[in-house]
């Protein structure tokens, strides 16, 4: 049996993310104009989106991705990489529920 690709298990992390917020009530988008720009955008309760990357357990953010958040970061939005289903939980625990 292979190995589930590391680009696989990103992708089942995203899917799984965006089905939990929108099951919700939250909207989400994703983004892919731009090579680097992160992955979804969350508009959460209280009108300041959450910005995410989704990695692959234990993989972190390119160096544009990196560029990118911390970007966002300084321009005041909640931009993160997310590697885990705990911390996506956590997450929208803390910003995704009104």
């Amino acid at each position: 049996m292979r190995p589930i690709s590391r680009r696989r298990r990103e992708s089942a992390l995203e899917r799984k993310a965006v089905k939990y917020a929108r099951s919700r009530g939250v909207v989400v988008a994703k983004l892919t104009q731009l090579d680097g720009v992160p992955d979804r955008i969350f508009f959460t309760p209280g009108g300041r989106p959450l910005i995410i990357e989704f990695k692959a357990r234990g993989e972190k953010p390119g160096e544009l991705q990196q560029w990118y958040l911390q970007k966002l970061k300084e321009d005041g939005y909640r931009a993160v990489f997310v590697d885990t289903w705990e911390k996506f939980l956590v997450l929208m625990e803390k910003f995704g529920t009104k």
